[in-house]
């Protein structure tokens, strides 16, 4: 089965951020050939090599728009609009109608959808951040699966009923470029596939927490090491926290982890923290209001 084959299946039953990557695979083994084909298919019009790269570029405009449609799925307008751009540079000649179509459309959900992040903050793009870039390595390295890492192999994942947010970039572009420069062949090595690198994602993101740092714009992202150890409580008895090495252990803004008592607390009594933002902020009472 190619690529295209299981990104069809993969989108069919439901899976539109597993169905990008393999997509996105396709388009890259695609897009390898053409570059082969390129200069020998200007430089003799009419010669097998040309015509070999016209069913290329129907090829990969087949792959792209099974690609664009799969993000739209997901809801990332801007991971479109980031394809378009790069795929309008490589290929002007022959596909920027379909590109700048694809685009303008994208670029007309993110203006329509402007008052959320005006409201909410934020964009539709998540950076891939150091973690996973951290994580990653340290798999590769191991040489074990990464699913079987102790890094992962403890993390839990969480999956929403609903559709998961994605951003294209985070979650398929750079982590595959990020392996390519580690010396994986992600079109062979089955330990990253697109579902391994997706349930990556899925694990980190249900066991980090994100704070400010003392640069202004920078928060520092880390995963929380004991937090599902731990219940939640709407009048939980500690709070996590953050202290570096010469501040005041109980700060906000360091680049270690505490959990600290927001009261005493009795011998044997369970030690809960609350897993909701609203906690401190609001009565017991108003919260079942």
């Amino acid at each position: 089965m190619s690529w295209m084959q299981r990104a069809k299946a993969l989108k069919m039953i439901g899976y539109a951020d597993l169905a990008a990557g393999d997509t996105w695979k396709a388009v890259l083994l695609i897009d390898l050939q053409l570059l082969t084909l390129r200069n020998q298919a200007f430089a003799t019009p009419g010669s097998e090599a040309s015509k070999k790269f016209e069913v290329l570029i129907g090829q990969i405009r087949h792959a792209y728009r099974e690609l664009i449609e799969s993000i739209l799925m997901l809801e990332d307008y801007q991971g479109v609009m980031e394809i378009c751009q790069e795929g309008t540079k490589k290929y002007r000649k022959h596909l920027q109608d379909f590109f700048r179509s694809h685009g303008a459309s994208a670029n007309a959900k993110i203006v329509g959808n402007s008052w959320i992040t005006r409201r909410w903050g934020g964009t539709s793009s998540i950076p891939f951040s150091f973690i996973e870039l951290r994580i990653l390595a340290t798999c590769v390295q191991s040489h074990q699966h990464p699913l079987e890492h102790p890094a992962i192999a403890r993390l839990v994942p969480c999956y929403s009923d609903g559709p998961r947010k994605l951003s294209f970039t985070a979650n398929h572009t750079q982590p595959i470029r990020i392996l390519q420069q580690l010396g994986i062949n992600h079109f062979k090595d089955r330990r990253y596939e697109t579902w391994v690198l997706q349930t990556i994602w899925a694990r980190v993101a249900n066991n980090q927490d994100e704070h400010p740092s003392e640069l202004d714009g920078i928060s520092i992202r880390t995963i929380k090491l004991l937090g599902s150890f731990f219940d939640h409580s709407c009048e939980a008895n500690a709070e996590w926290g953050s202290k570096s090495q010469d501040e005041h252990p109980y700060c906000s803004g360091g680049s270690t982890k505490v959990l600290y008592a927001k009261r005493q607390i009795k011998r044997g009594e369970e030690i809960c923290f609350s897993y909701a933002p609203f906690s401190g902020r609001e009565t017991k009472e108003q919260r079942f209001a």
